[in-house]
């Protein structure tokens, strides 16, 4: 049997998931940093495109003049497409 590259790590992995199940929820470490918002929110998650830069340069700019949130104009718009309002 062959040793791969990445065994360790595996080994790692796993020896890290017994230590997981095997330390009660009540005793684990609360994580470094505390996430507020939405962000907290189990009912969200995080969603990530790649646009041009020009297009999110004039975005900002929008947003800023409108004093609105990004997140707020996704959603909204999201829903718009998703109940066919929008078309593409």
């Amino acid at each position: 049997m062959s040793v791969g590259k990445f065994d360790f790590l595996k080994a790692k992995q796993a020896d890290q998931a017994e230590k997981e199940d095997e330390t009660p929820p009540a005793s684990r470490p609360e994580p470094a940093v505390k996430q507020y918002g939405r962000r907290a929110d189990p009912e969200y998650v995080q969603l990530s495109a790649t646009i041009p830069a020009e297009l999110r340069r004039r975005l900002r700019v929008r947003l800023a003049s409108e004093e609105r949130a990004l997140q707020d104009v996704l959603e909204a718009l999201l829903e718009e497409y998703l109940a066919g309002r929008v078309e593409i």
